[in-house]
C-alpha cells in the first residue's frame, strides 16, 4: 500500500517530467536547495509543510485550494494522529 508520501513523490516526479523541470529548476522555483528536491524524489525524506506547499504551488496550476489535511498527511503531521486528536479532546474538555 502506498503511503501519502509515496503518492506525493510519484505525483511530484510525474509533474516534473511533464514540465521538463530538473531538480535544480524546481528547487529554485520553490526556494529550497536542490538536494532537498533530490532527496524527496528518491524517497529519502518527507517534505515539510512549507516545502510541500511550495512544490504543489509550482507544479500544479489547478491545485488551489489543496485540502490542508492532504498536505498534512504527506508531511506526516502529528496533528493527524489518534493521540493528537485525543489530546485535543482532553484539552478542550478541561474546565
Amino acid at each position: 500500500m502506498d503511503t501519502p508520501t509515496d503518492v506525493f513523490r510519484a505525483w511530484m516526479a510525474a509533474r516534473m517530467l511533464e514540465r521538463r523541470l530538473s531538480h535544480a529548476q524546481l528547487a529554485l522555483r520553490c526556494g529550497v536547495d536542490r538536494s532537498t528536491i533530490t532527496r524527496l524524489v528518491r524517497g529519502e525524506r518527507r517534505p515539510t509543510l512549507d516545502v510541500a506547499v511550495a512544490i504543489i504551488t509550482v507544479l500544479d496550476d489547478a491545485c488551489l485550494p489543496t485540502p490542508l489535511v492532504e498536505i498534512m498527511r504527506v508531511v506526516g503531521s502529528p496533528a493527524l494522529t489518534p493521540e493528537a486528536r485525543d489530546d485535543r479532546h482532553q484539552f478542550a474538555n478541561r474546565g
